[in-house]
């Protein structure tokens, strides 16, 4: 019931351990793709909210914060393992972490578009391997 950052899940924590960036990757992509399931539509109302509702708005921002948090810790990780690809800064490769958090990317190609949600964990873990470790 409490907000627990993703990456101070024990699954998280595991992966954040890895030491290929692939299999972090991966993890993550899957990761991302169970919270999908149960929270984008939930999300998707609440950020509707909190257009007008203060609650829904800090919840919405704490949101942000959060996956800004993990998105640092999953990016500082391939740092550590010298994987980062050359072609993105520290903070680009951030903000790719973070969009690929965000339940509205679940969302948009699951519910709106019928994708499969394994298709879609599959197609995140490739897209963010080739985009953040060039794999």
């Amino acid at each position: 019931d409490k907000p627990v950052p993703v990456a101070d899940r024990a699954a998280m924590r595991g992966l954040l351990q890895q030491r290929d960036p692939g299999v972090l990757l991966t993890g993550l992509a899957r990761s991302i793709t169970a919270i999908g399931i149960r929270v984008a539509p939930l999300y998707g109302a609440v950020e509707v909210a909190a257009g007008m509702d203060p609650e829904a708005r800090s919840v919405v921002e704490q949101s942000h914060v959060r996956r800004l948090d993990d998105a640092r810790k999953v990016v500082d990780r391939l740092q550590d393992l010298d994987a980062l690809t050359g072609d993105l800064t520290y903070d680009e490769a951030v903000d790719l972490v973070w969009l690929a958090t965000d339940p509205g990317l679940f969302d948009r190609l699951v519910r709106m578009r019928g994708w499969a949600a394994a298709r879609f964990e599959e197609w995140l873990a490739d897209d963010l391997s080739r985009q953040l470790i060039g794999g």
